[in-house]
């Protein structure tokens, strides 16, 4: 069973729940409620896998286990809520069906159990049949188990080849909760734990409680007895069992393997927020590149410079912690503890993010995907958690946690799909079937082949399987996210005031390291500088006078008592640093700039601007004064890269609808924004900007 440490009790609570007074959690006297939000420390890079909650560093890999655990409780606490397990599982076979049926016992303030709640539920089972995966059967006879998906099997594609036909067998997507947004949540989960809000242990969201689900369908394929020697499923291996999820079901299936690891391989499809996205990075406005949107999409991988990936996107927003919540409602996904305590403003307060989430799947096989015209799920912020969960997956380097000759590489990866909306495709299909049949079945993957198990390519989608199924073109986003390392590896990070170089400028790289000393790397290799750390930081002057089209700077380690770690610095062009947008989303302006302004929210910029017509502007190359009125820019955290300014505090994209702006107002044509600030660029500077508001932006 999944319990807090901060175990039930002392307390009863009284609620009405089938006429009866149940028991509910309360804190013992021997431990402490984790602390509110406002007692929190702001934490703006990623919080340190590796180390304890009191602060206390890891320094073995046993430890980790212990670590996992206080994860899970944060998880659940903070965001997710707590799932429990039924007293009693039953389960039966009919045909290809597979029918669980549980209890839970329901207790006075005794302890004397008073009734039994009683709920089941069905799920479809698929077996490759001899037709379909001959090498599995002899003479009719099965000779061989099945890896097998919950959740549905995501290899077949239509018209080409079926999951079955590859030798995998599946399992529909057990359905024991709604997906409700603001009514209280129904379902066999439900009807076992009733939701009581503000509860510690019965306030849980519909995601955590939907992956239960996959845990019960684990529990009944595990179940050996005298009328089911070999298990219910004798065609099933279930030490193989592999969960599938896309969208929602992405954020599902991660949280299943998550906080079950008899669940042995995670497929997270286009999860975003909430799922495999951090909360913390959400790269506000963004689409890649400039021009493209998610109904017209043209460009091809060789058009992904980096310099590319920093642009307005328009008629979407992503799935964001601020829109969890609207003051009365909010989505059931999670624990109302989460909606209740954070917003933009304080999420760096939040002790856990989602890179903790894949970090608990770790030795076991993680693929995760997304799509770059995908814009509401962050393609770039799930880069930022799969690269920080990638440290827990090498810290199993070496323990044979990993398939002889291969090596963590292989067991985690993340494809972001050019020119992919919000949905899979062959490539996804052939990379995860190719690191499946690696680790499943020891079979080595064709890295390069266009056409791979039956997988046809299309004019938008080659399908290619990556080496180290790996597509991530986002991999030098920050420096500064994750400073820390795990038991035995050297840490290394930058401070947040520099996190990116750019062309043609002299900057002090501020370095964080345990290691004796640290280099860095120019774009096309050659050594820049090696320095000596002392207590744990290091300065190098950089003159950045390469060419940024060559590629990033290299940070790394030097050192021979532990395990070196390399990071990646940005390296742009001036013209592309200083290139602002300014774009229209949901009621909104996003005036969007390649790198986070102004300084942990310091001194925040004001925003003004003139409602004179464009004629009127004609000329006037800059007002010399400041028009009225004006509204102070909100400025929530230090990778912000865009202001957003409602209509509701009287400012919109220069349409003239009363709807928009009241009978009076005319709409704005020239913007101006004071007091910007670009820490990472110009520290010290400030800014005044102009600029006019094409017609285009019409509300």
């Amino acid at each position: 069973m999944t319990r807090s440490r901060w175990e039930i009790r002392n307390r009863v609570l009284a609620s009405v729940l089938a006429g009866l007074t149940i028991l509910a959690p309360s804190w013992p006297a021997s431990a402490a409620e984790p602390p509110g939000v406002d007692k929190l420390p702001f934490v703006y890079e990623l919080p340190n896998l590796f180390q304890f909650n009191n602060g206390t560093p890891l320094t073995t890999l046993e430890q980790w286990q212990a670590r996992r655990a206080e994860i899970k409780d944060y998880l659940q606490y903070y965001e997710y809520g707590y799932i429990h397990e039924p007293d009693r599982l039953t389960a039966s076979r009919t045909g290809n069906s597979l029918r669980i049926d549980m209890e839970v016992d329901v207790k006075d303030a005794s302890g004397q159990v008073v009734s039994v709640r009683t709920a089941g539920f069905n799920v479809a089972v698929t077996i490759p049949t001899a037709d379909q995966y001959p090498a599995a059967y002899q003479g009719g006879v099965l000779t061989e188990k099945f890896p097998t998906f919950i959740g549905g099997n995501p290899l077949t594609t239509n018209g080409q080849i079926t999951g079955q036909q590859l030798g995998y067998a599946s399992i529909a997507t057990p359905s024991v909760s709604s997906d409700t947004s603001a009514g209280l949540p129904t379902g066999v989960y439900w009807t076992l734990f009733p939701y009581v809000q503000g509860d510690v242990q019965y306030d849980t969201g519909t995601l955590l409680a939907q992956a239960w689900g996959y845990h019960r369908v684990v529990d009944a394929l595990k179940i050996r007895n005298a009328q089911y020697p070999d298990g219910l499923f004798p065609e099933i291996d279930d030490t193989k069992l592999i969960t599938y999820g896309f969208s929602r079901g992405g954020k599902i299936a991660m949280l299943a393997s998550a906080f079950d690891e008899r669940l042995y391989m995670t497929w997270v499809g286009h999860s975003g927020q909430f799922g495999a996205s951090t909360i913390r990075y959400t790269y506000d406005s963004k689409k890649y590149p400039t021009g493209n949107n998610a109904a017209a999409s043209s460009y091809t991988a060789a058009e992904m410079d980096p310099a590319s990936f920093y642009s307005g996107i328009t008629g979407a927003r992503k799935e964001q912690i601020d829109r969890a919540y609207d003051g009365t409602n909010y989505f059931r996904w999670f624990t109302s503890r989460l909606p209740a305590n954070f917003g933009q403003e304080n999420k760096y307060q939040l002790p856990i993010d989602h890179h903790m989430t894949l970090a608990l799947i770790a030795p076991r096989p993680l693929m995760v995907f997304e799509g770059m015209d995908d814009f509401w799920n962050g393609a770039e912020s799930v880069a930022i958690s799969v690269n920080a969960a990638r440290l827990a997956y090498q810290m199993y380097e070496g323990t044979g946690a990993y398939r002889a000759g291969y090596g963590y590489e292989d067991y985690i990866g993340y494809i972001a799909s050019p020119k992919l909306p919000h949905a899979t495709n062959n490539t996804e299909k052939a990379n995860f079937y190719a690191m499946a049949q690696l680790v499943l079945r020891g079979i080595d993957p064709n890295y390069g082949s266009e056409s791979t198990a039956g997988y046809l390519a299309t004019a938008t989608a080659p399908v290619t399987v990556m080496p180290g199924f790996e597509y991530n073109p986002f991999a030098v986003t920050d420096p500064s996210a994750m400073p820390w390392a795990f038991p035995g590896q050297y840490s290394l990070g930058t401070t947040p005031d520099v996190r990116l170089l750019v062309g043609g400028t002299k900057r002090n790289l501020t370095i964080l390291s345990d290691a004796p000393k640290v280099e860095l790397l120019s774009p096309s290799g050659q050594l820049v500088d090696r320095v000596a750390t002392a207590n744990g930081k290091a300065t190098i002057r950089v003159n950045a006078k390469d060419d940024p089209r060559t590629g990033p700077y290299t940070l790394r380690t030097a050192g021979s008592k532990k395990v070196a770690k390399e990071i990646k610095v940005p390296f742009y062009t001036w013209e592309f640093m200083m290139r602002p947008e300014i774009t229209t989303i949901e009621n909104s302006w996003y005036i969007s700039f390649p790198e986070r302004i102004n300084n942990l929210g310091e001194d925040q910029a004001i925003f003004y601007y003139d409602t004179r017509s464009p004629e009127e502007l004609a000329g006037d190359m800059w007002t010399g004064n400041d028009p009225v009125p004006s509204v102070q820019v909100q400025n929530f955290g230090v990778m912000l890269r865009s202001f957003q300014i409602h209509h509701k505090v009287g400012i919109a994209g220069g349409g003239s609808s009363p709807a928009s702006f009241g009978p009076s107002f005319t709409p704005p044509s020239r913007m101006f924004i004071d007091n910007l600030k670009f820490p990472d660029l110009f520290p010290g500077f400030t800014f005044d900007l102009q600029m006019d508001i094409p017609a285009t932006l019409a509300d």
